[in-house]
């Protein structure tokens, strides 16, 4: 996942669809 990549520009909302 990309999850850990995207994790940067959401960092309170990981879980969320940011593609």
């Amino acid at each position: 996942m990309v999850k850990d990549s995207m994790s940067r520009f959401t960092p309170s909302s990981v879980d969320a669809p940011i593609d």
